[in-house]
């Protein structure tokens, strides 16, 4: 599309835009949203998956819902749960001296963090003529609770333990930052 031709498009759009905003209906107190995940999880013990797993990350995948109020004094407030899960399978080991032994029993190590989580999205609005517009992108910052799971499997033995967590998060318009950090 030529420069010509999408100044007016966007002319077009904008004079249109108050009609369109006022035959809408008025917003909804709140919003609620379904997602799923998709990620990497990357160990902290790294010796330890890396000779049991062969590696120290893997995919992790999960679903969450959130809860965000759009009209009022708290507008932009929102909580959130979600759930995500990795799992990967190696052989158990035996360590000596650093050195690595590999004894050929299968092992499961699976991980799933539950989280809830809360914050503010700063959506920005530019005033405009018969209304006011609202930025596609938001800048939003929280954070949260939540308990990991973790669980070892192989033929003889089961190890199930949960640990807490916490985590922040935050974004910069479209560039996302998640920064995680497990406690036990």
């Amino acid at each position: 599309m030529s420069r010509r031709c999408s100044r007016l498009v966007l002319a077009a759009l904008a004079l249109a835009a108050p009609a369109i905003a006022a035959a809408q209906p008025a917003e909804k107190p709140f919003r609620i949203a379904v997602y799923g995940t998709a990620g990497v999880f990357n160990a902290t013990a790294t010796d330890s998956f890396d000779a049991i797993l062969g590696t120290t990350s893997g995919t992790d995948v999960g679903a969450g819902a959130q809860l965000a109020l759009q009209t009022g004094k708290l507008r932009g407030l929102f909580v959130q749960v979600d759930a995500s899960r990795f799992e990967e399978t190696g052989e158990r080991v035996f360590i000596h001296n650093r050195e690595v032994f590999p004894l050929g029993i299968p092992l499961t190590i699976g991980l799933t963090p539950i989280e809830v989580s809360a914050g503010y999205r700063f959506n920005p609005a530019r005033r405009v003529r018969g209304g006011v517009v609202r930025s596609r992108f938001a800048v939003f910052a929280g954070g949260g609770v939540g308990s990991v799971g973790y669980r070892e499997l192989d033929d003889a033995d089961v190890v199930n333990e949960r640990f807490t967590a916490y985590h922040v998060m935050g974004n910069e318009l479209a560039d996302v930052i998640v920064f995680g950090c497990h406690m036990t």
